[in-house]
């Protein structure tokens, strides 16, 4: 995968939280109303995303998937719990 830029990094942040937070994935005027930023920049900077193979995109409404962890700072905060 190649790298990414500070902004795309971000958005990608933003999307993984707010999926662990909603139970869904934004929105592009959701991620564009965040970043204080058009729509039209924030579906660039997703097609940039899908294109370095971060995320997948669908044309169902908040169709976007993470192809992996945004972040692995969060591994730290989750706790694995064999169940007998």
């Amino acid at each position: 995968m190649k790298g990414l830029t500070t902004k795309q990094q971000n958005i990608l942040d933003f999307i993984e939280e707010f999926q662990q937070r909603n139970g869904m994935s934004p929105t592009v005027y959701e991620i564009a109303e965040h970043f204080g930023i058009r729509s039209a920049t924030a579906f660039a900077h997703l097609r940039a995303l899908q294109q370095k193979g971060y995320i997948e995109r669908s044309s169902k409404a908040r169709g976007l998937t993470l192809k992996r962890s945004a972040s692995p700072k969060h591994m730290s905060l989750t706790l694995s719990i064999p169940i007998l």
